[in-house]
């Protein structure tokens, strides 16, 4: 589930792996919307539009829906069409739907949103269909905020890439490595990083240009091939590249890589810089 930063990705293969895993026939995902004060369907799976537009909106503590998101805690539904606890199940009766696993999406201490799997049979989920949904409610969860954090550093890159666009001006005045180093240093304080550093293209290769902080202990070529690790990755992807666990990425170069593991830096986020 924490392979990709991308939500709306997250949401669908989460859903796809919750339903395929206990054998269920459908699933939603609610988000909470801090906005409108409700829970928002943001991810279904084998449902129709009528139904996912009946079961939308939902308050905290509202019907079993908003009182698993509210208090945190799982919650099985043998038959949803007779259980008092269901709000609107009048569409469940249409959609077919019988019995429900429910359980909260949890980041820390806070609840992010709820998640649900459906059958169109009468079912009895048993304990070890609870926590397996539990343990994917967990990652999901995580997986949320990762996104979330990513999309503000995004947000904080396009601002800076401006800054940039106008420290490059200066260039013709000041030293290049200099002004870039002190870039990259209000980069790592403005994003709440412990370090920063530029490569600019020279030719065939990706030249350091200018660090701050644990950057200078882990960008240790001067110079690497336009196609070599992270740097190299985002050239090719004229993208954001983000890695959340630099353990697990094969693209780092190893010399860098095991700096960087041995001081403790666990992530990545890398930009293209733009004229």
């Amino acid at each position: 589930v924490n392979e990709s930063l991308d939500l709306d990705h997250v949401l669908s293969s989460a859903l796809e792996r919750g339903v395929d895993i206990v054998g269920a026939d459908a699933g939603v995902i609610y988000l909470w919307d801090e906005k409108d004060q409700l829970l928002r369907v943001r991810a279904h799976r084998g449902l129709s539009a009528a139904y996912v537009g009946g079961v939308d909106r939902i308050r905290m503590g509202e019907g079993l829906v908003g009182k698993v998101a509210e208090s945190g805690e799982p919650a099985v539904v043998e038959d949803v069409q007779s259980d008092p606890r269901i709000i609107r199940p009048e569409h469940a009766r249409t959609e077919g739907i019988r019995s429900v696993l429910m359980v909260p999406l949890k980041s820390k201490a806070a609840t992010v949103g709820m998640y649900y799997v459906a059958t169109r049979q009468p079912r009895r989920f048993t304990p070890r269909d609870v926590d397996l949904m539990v343990s994917i409610g967990h990652q999901v969860a995580a997986a949320i905020n990762n996104a979330g954090l990513f999309q503000e550093v995004v947000e904080q890159t396009g601002r800076l890439e401006g800054l940039i666009r106008s420290a490059e001006r200066l260039a013709g005045l000041l030293q290049i490595g200099n002004l870039l180093s002190g870039i990259a240093e209000e980069a790592a304080r403005l994003l709440g990083m412990e370090g920063a550093g530029f490569r600019l293209i020279e030719g065939d290769r990706l030249v350091v240009a200018g660090r701050y902080g644990l950057a200078n202990e882990v960008m240790l070529t001067p110079s690497i091939r336009s196609e070599e690790s992270l740097s190299g990755l985002i050239i090719k992807k004229d993208g954001p590249v983000a890695v959340p666990d630099l353990r697990e990425d094969q693209a780092y170069l190893p010399a860098h890589k095991r700096a960087a593991i041995e001081r403790g830096v666990a992530g990545f986020l890398g930009v293209p810089l733009r004229h």
